[in-house]
């Protein structure tokens, strides 16, 4: 990296840092997650671009530099220290500018964030939609909304639609949140990815109950420098799309714009599981543990 590349590099990563620093702290700690876990090489995919790596015997396409990264994430200083010392980025080694380059600026890998306050999720979901949400969210760390740069393929809870979301809950493991945050939520049911079983058939599990997402939150260590905490666990929020004339024939919900497989369990049973094809994440509640 030149000199120039270099400083260009660092403007343009001075407001994505400062634009919601405990977005960026997060992303940050979930590829820590992510990378420090037994299970990397499935948690930690997408594996970051950062460069050329040191001379490990480890660093190769089929072999990603799975050490290399954790150190780079462990000597970071935390994200308000980059922010607010202005020459503390400038002195940052090139692969750790292109870890950040690669979280913070890519066309589509970068992932935005705002901090939003436990009334207006409230306001958005409604206070009965699920059960223990109000008081989980008054306990959290931060609650972060995904912002999206293409507002018509995800939702953002400043933009509702005139018919009336599911709102439920994705409950997983700590380490996880790096692919799923880069990926999506995937329907692994089936594959060797798949971490729990299948009780209502194949698909992708929301619950209305907070207790039952937060029993699937194992939290993990995560990043080291973090401000959040250096151990975390996070719950997703989602907006579960369902087909109109479904949701009409079930009398569950009223009518959303896609169509996904969606069930309610037998009444009385397990009512607050749900199985979903078709899910976006609007927000993200995270607790130090």
């Amino acid at each position: 990296m030149t000199p120039s590349e270099r400083l260009a590099l660092t403007l343009a990563l001075q407001p994505a840092l400062a634009e919601c620093l405990e977005g960026v702290d997060l992303l940050l700690s979930c590829v820590s997650a992510a990378a420090h876990h037994y299970r990397r090489a499935s948690a930690c995919t997408p594996f970051p671009s950062i460069g050329p790596a040191t001379a490990l015997p480890s660093d190769s396409p089929a072999q990603p530099d799975y050490r290399g990264l954790a150190a780079l994430l462990d000597a970071l200083p935390q994200v308000r220290h980059l922010v607010e010392q202005q020459d503390s980025l400038a002195r940052l080694p090139e692969r750790a500018l292109r870890l950040l380059q690669w979280l913070l600026l890519h066309p589509t890998r970068r992932r935005r964030f705002a901090v939003v306050t436990p009334a207006r999720v409230m306001g958005v979901v409604g206070d009965t939609a699920i059960a223990g949400l109000s008081a989980a969210l008054a306990e959290a760390t931060v609650v972060l909304e995904l912002l999206s740069d293409k507002p018509h393929q995800q939702l953002q809870l400043s933009a509702l639609q005139q018919s009336k979301p599911v709102w439920a809950l994705h409950g997983t493991s700590f380490e996880n949140m790096h692919s799923i945050l880069q990926n999506g939520l995937l329907n692994l049911s089936g594959t060797y990815l798949q971490r729990t079983g299948a009780a209502f058939g194949n698909g992708i599990y929301l619950a209305r109950e907070y207790t039952t997402a937060a029993s699937f939150s194992a939290a993990q260590q995560g990043w080291c420098c973090s401000a959040l905490g250096a151990r975390l666990r996070a719950v997703l929020l989602c907006e579960v799309a369902v087909h109109a004339q479904q949701a009409l024939e079930q009398g569950c919900v009223s009518a959303c714009r896609c169509k996904p497989f969606y069930r309610e369990p037998a009444a009385n049973k397990h009512e607050h599981h749900m199985v979903s094809d078709e899910k976006k994440i609007a927000a993200c509640i995270a607790s130090q543990c």
